[in-house]
């Protein structure tokens, strides 16, 4: 099962003095995070998987794979702490085998 995941869409965001600034409406909070992490927050109004993020991070930034990858895991991780994202598991499909069709001569 593959894992993705979204913003809470009960949050605002504003840009404060180069920080990302997520309000979380209905639990009154209030998180900073720097440029990367408002990189990430804002990819995140689209479902996306943790690839898809690491991706998008390498095409901005230089960086290895595994340590994108890594810092993605965390920072999702904290979101989730925070309950500012949403988690989708997607079972993937198994593809059907095709009929079986005979060639009649």
């Amino acid at each position: 099962m593959e894992k993705k995941f979204r913003r809470h869409q009960d949050t605002e965001v504003m840009l404060l003095d180069g920080e990302y600034v997520i309000m979380q409406m209905n639990r009154q909070s209030i998180t900073r995070v720097n440029e990367v992490g408002g990189m990430i927050w804002s990819l995140l109004s689209e479902t996306r998987t943790v690839h898809e993020l690491v991706l998008c991070l390498q095409d901005h930034y230089e960086t290895t794979y595994q340590t994108a990858e890594n810092d993605i895991h965390l920072f999702l991780q904290q979101l989730e702490e925070y309950d500012l994202v949403e988690i989708m598991e997607v079972v993937e499909k198994e593809s059907a085998p095709l009929p079986y069709r005979s060639a009649v001569t």
